[in-house]
């Protein structure tokens, strides 16, 4: 008799941690100078990039985009599909640059595996009403002391200059940047004055993190077995841990599909 593997009805979930192509535009905590990814060099590592990936043949992708705005996303995905829009020039797209990761990465992959939809499945809970957008931004931008980080981060831009994209994403989905991520809101947690004020901010992200893999269950189409899911990789640690502990999922590292991609 067969002994039970529950991996074999979970559906598997290969998270990607990424950065923020577009720059960020002020909207995440953590933003950095790079390179013009419309760039012909950046569009080539980009595309073997994507062609890499597609190899694992998800069944499904799902983005760091509001639940609520999956219908214009998926709006915005089909004139990619139609040839209304293309990758390598910018366009003026409702609420996204053409130079998101989204695009770039996420419509380019979905297009070539002929997907007819992209799951958006991000999610944001509510502070408590007594914290204010002041003490938010106090804590995340805390830095403890000893920040041993510093040197990490200073790499992170350095490599990100240097390295081609898939390499640099191969090195910021390493075990040493994954420890990193989830490293800094529990030292920030750890030695922050104001303990309510630090809590209330990590308990706010665990939030979140679980509030998306939600989403990401409760919108996945009947039949599907394997999900590609793309988020900034500070989310990763946190992803990683909830989708590991679940039953329903199994989580499947990315870096076999990011070592050795540049012909």
């Amino acid at each position: 008799m067969k002994a039970f593997d529950k991996k074999e009805e979970q559906i598997q979930v290969m998270i990607l941690g990424i950065y923020h192509m577009d720059g960020g535009k002020g909207k995440h905590v953590y933003e950095q100078e790079i390179e013009d990814v419309l760039s012909p060099k950046r569009q080539k590592e980009i595309q073997l990039l994507a062609k890499n990936l597609a190899k694992w043949e998800p069944d499904i992708i799902a983005v760091e985009v509001l639940r609520e705005k999956e219908n214009l996303l998926n709006a915005i995905y089909l004139e990619y599909l139609e040839g209304k829009r293309n990758f390598e020039h910018e366009e003026n797209l409702p609420f996204l640059s053409s130079r998101n990761e989204v695009v770039q990465i996420g419509f380019r992959i979905a297009k070539y595996l002929n997907h007819k939809k992209i799951l958006a499945v991000d999610f944001y809970p509510d502070y408590p009403e007594w914290i204010t957008i002041e003490m938010i931004r106090e804590v995340m931008y805390h830095k403890p002391s000893g920040f041993y980080h510093e040197k990490l981060f200073a790499e992170n831009i350095k490599k990100s200059k240097e390295l081609p994209i898939p390499d640099y994403l191969y090195w910021l989905n390493s075990q040493p940047m994954v420890n990193l991520n989830d490293s800094v809101m529990i030292d920030i947690s750890l030695e922050y004055e104001n303990r309510k004020v630090a809590f209330a901010v990590a308990s706010n992200w665990f939030e979140r993190n679980l509030g998306i893999v939600r989403n990401l269950k409760e919108a996945l189409p009947p039949d599907v077995k394997k999900v590609l899911l793309l988020y900034g990789a500070g989310h990763v640690p946190l992803l990683k841990y909830i989708i590991e502990v679940s039953s329903r999922f199994n989580f499947i590292s990315p870096l076999p599909y990011l070592k050795n991609s540049i012909e």
